[in-house]
C-alpha cells in the first residue's frame, strides 16, 4: 500500500467529555496503534478518498511487459466504493485495540511463544463484544471476486513488524490480510485448517516451528483460531470461493463459526460466493443475517455492447456504443498489449461478447490468447486484428467452457430452453434471476441441511 493517499480533511467537531469507559482505559495506561510512529500504520488509520483508492486499485503492466497483463486490474466505481467501506471496517477495528488492556497486552506479548510450537502455551479468554463486520461479495463464476481480493492484498501489503514509542515496550506483529479458501469439504475443521495454513504462510519470517499452531486443530478449534488471529493482529479475513459444491450438511455450523470469529475478534470478514451458494445460505435465517451485517457488493455480468443509430447529414448508420462497461473493458484490455487503446477495432467488443458473456474472467483469458498471437507475429498492426483472428483466439482459449457458455445463453432466452441437467451442472455460472424461477427454485429449497444424493456431483 503506497503513501500516496495524502492527508484526510476532517471537519471540526465539538469536543466531548471523556466517558466512563475512557476513564477506565486511562486507569490501565491505554495504548493504541496511534501511538506507533510508523508511516504505514498512519496511512491505514485514515480514510483515503475515492480517487486515491481508484489509483491504488488500478494496475497495468509496465510498458513492453505484456507477460504481466494477467495480473492487471481495472475496478468499477462500485468496487472502489466497497473497498473504501472495507478500509473503514479495518480502521474501526484497529482503533478499538487497546494494548493497555491486560487481555490485549497478553496477546501482544504472546507472539513469539504462540508461534514457537510450544504445546503448553495458553492464552487468556478472548475479549467479547468486539462485533466485527461481515462484508459479502457475490458474483457468478469468473466475475472477478478473487481478483478483487488479490488487489486488496496488494494494497494492504505483507506482514509488518512495528515498534511502539518509547515507554511502550515490545514489537507488534500485524498481518494485514488473510485470504482463506472456503473449504471444499464444507466443514468447520476444514475452515480452521485453512486459517492456520495461511497464518503460517504469512508469518514465515517469524521463527515458526512445524508444530506451531497445531492446537488450532484440537478441541474448540474456533476459539483457537480466535486466539491466533488476535495474536497476529490480523486486519482483514477474506473467505473466498464459496460455491455450490462446497454446500454440505455442515453449512450452518460453518456460518456460525465464521460469525463467532467475526464477533470475538472484531476483525472484518469479507466473504465471496456465487449466487447459488448465497441463495441456499440465506435460507438459514438468522445465522445468515447475523453474519452478513455489513456492506454488500454484487458483481453482475456486464451487458452486451449496445448498437446506436448514427446520423451523418442525410446518411444514417449504426455503430457500437462506446459508453458501456464491456466496451470500456475491451478497450482497456486491448491497450495492455503493444497496441494503443484508441486503435482498437470498433466492432471488437461485439466479437468478444459471445465468448466472454459479460464475465471479466473469460474476457481476460480470451485477450491473453489474443496478445500471445500478436506477440508471435510482430508484423501485425492494430488494423490487422480482424473478427476471424479474435474469434480464433477466444474460441481456442474458451472452448473448454463451451458447455457452461451454452447453458448461460439458454438461461437468457425469453422462453428458456435450459434443462435440468444443464442447470445442475453449471449452477455457479447462473445469476440470481435463474433461481427465482419456479421450475428451478424447487431444487434449492431446503439445501444446507442434508443434500439429496442425486444432486451431489
Amino acid at each position: 500500500m503506497t503513501e500516496s493517499f495524502g492527508v484526510a480533511n476532517y471537519s471540526e467537531v465539538r469536543p466531548r467529555r471523556p466517558s466512563m469507559k475512557a476513564l477506565v482505559s486511562e486507569f490501565h495506561n491505554s495504548a493504541s496503534l496511534h501511538d506507533i510512529d510508523n508511516p504505514w500504520i498512519k496511512v491505514l488509520l485514515r480514510r483515503p478518498s475515492f480517487d486515491e483508492l481508484y489509483d491504488a486499485l488500478i494496475s497495468e503492466p509496465a510498458e513492453g511487459s505484456a507477460s504481466e497483463a494477467r495480473e492487471s486490474y481495472m475496478p468499477t466505481s462500485e468496487i472502489v466504493t466497497t473497498v473504501g467501506q472495507v478500509f473503514d471496517a479495518i480502521r474501526h477495528t484497529l482503533e478499538r485495540k487497546d494494548f493497555g488492556d491486560p487481555t490485549f497486552n497478553r496477546y501482544f506479548h504472546a507472539l513469539g511463544e504462540f508461534f514457537s510450537g510450544n504445546p503448553k502455551v495458553n492464552l487468556p479468554s478472548y475479549p467479547a463484544g468486539l462485533a466485527g463486520v461481515g462484508i459479502r461479495v457475490t458474483g457468478v463464476s469468473r466475475s472477478g471476486k478473487t481478483a478483487l481480493l488479490q488487489r486488496l492484498r496488494v494494497l494492504l501489503g505483507p506482514p509488518h513488524y512495528l515498534h511502539f514509542h518509547e515507554g511502550l515496550q515490545g514489537k507488534l506483529c500485524f498481518v494485514p490480510m488473510l485470504i482463506v479458501r472456503y473449504p471444499d469439504c464444507g466443514t468447520v475443521k476444514g475452515l480452521i485448517a485453512g486459517i492456520r495454513e495461511q497464518l503460517l504462510a504469512q508469518l514465515a519470517a517469524v521463527d515458526t516451528k512445524p508444530t506451531a499452531l497445531k492446537e488450532m486443530l484440537r478441541g474448540d478449534v474456533v476459539a483457537q483460531a480466535i486466539s491466533a488471529c488476535m495474536t497476529a493482529n490480523v486486519g482483514l479475513i477474506a473467505i473466498d470461493g464459496a460455491s455450490f459444491d462446497a454446500i454440505t450438511s455442515d453449512l450452518v455450523d460453518v456460518l456460525k463459526a465464521i460469525n463467532r470469529l467475526k464477533n470475538y475478534t472484531g476483525i472484518p470478514i469479507i466473504f465471496t460466493a456465487t449466487p447459488v451458494f448465497m441463495h441456499v445460505a440465506a435460507q438459514r435465517g438468522s445465522v445468515f443475517a447475523n453474519l452478513f451485517n455489513g456492506p454488500a457488493l454484487h458483481l453482475s455480468p456486464f451487458e452486451a455492447p449496445k448498437i446506436e443509430l448514427r446520423r451523418d447529414g442525410k446518411a444514417e448508420g449504426t455503430h457500437l456504443a462506446s459508453t458501456g462497461i464491456w466496451y470500456q473493458m475491451c478497450q482497456w484490455q486491448f491497450g495492455l498489449s503493444r497496441f494503443e487503446q484508441g486503435h482498437m477495432p470498433q466492432q471488437l467488443p461485439a466479437w468478444t461478447y459471445p465468448y466472454g458473456l459479460g464475465r471479466i474472467g473469460w474476457l481476460s483469458e480470451g485477450f491473453e490468447a489474443l496478445r500471445a498471437i500478436a506477440d508471435s507475429r510482430p508484423e501485425l498492426t492494430a488494423s490487422d486484428i480482424t473478427e476471424d483472428l479474435v474469434t480464433a483466439a477466444f474460441h481456442n482459449q474458451l472452448d473448454v467452457h463451451h458447455g457452461a457458455r451454452t447453458a448461460i445463453v439458454k438461461s437468457w432466452e425469453e422462453k428458456s430452453s435450459l434443462d435440468d441437467a444443464d442447470f445442475l451442472s453449471f449452477l455457479d455460472h447462473f445469476d440470481i434471476h435463474v433461481f427465482q424461477t419456479r421450475r428451478f427454485r424447487q431444487y434449492l429449497n431446503g439445501f444446507g441441511m442434508k443434500l439429496p444424493k442425486e444432486l451431489k456431483r
